[in-house]
């Protein structure tokens, strides 16, 4: 009677296992699901992070480099007037030398004419 008994029960306890095993493996693929979305939500965050800190950094090269580009226009700006007021003064006095030059040695010409005109008036009187 126990045999056939047995017999008879054992489609539903194998039913049942089978029942108990799929809703522990329902529950593991849920967790281990629950456990992936909180991964993938982790990733997600430290990748708007990390792509937030590219950009801050982004952002502060390029004002530097504006604040470098704006002092290297001040600079010329700058020497190109210091350039100009001196410039002004020594082209100036460049040509202020030139024309001392020149009278320098029209002088010259003519203490040598003088010179040479005064040798033939003496030679003529001699």
């Amino acid at each position: 009677e126990w045999g056939v008994r047995i017999n008879s029960m054992l489609p539903v306890y194998v039913f049942a296992v089978s029942l108990f095993a799929y809703s522990m493996s329902i529950r593991q693929s849920r967790s281990l699901y629950e456990q992936m979305m909180q991964l993938h939500g982790a990733h997600r965050e430290e990748v708007l992070a990390k792509e937030h800190a590219i950009r801050c950094e982004h952002r502060a090269l390029e004002a530097e480099r504006q604040t470098a580009d704006e002092r290297l226009q001040q600079r010329n700006r700058y020497l190109g007037a210091m350039c100009h007021d001196f410039g002004t003064p020594v082209s100036v006095l460049q040509m202020l030398l030139l024309m001392m030059r020149k009278r320098v040695m029209r002088d010259l010409r003519r203490e040598r004419q003088d010179a040479a005109e005064a040798e033939a008036a003496a030679e003529a009187e001699l």
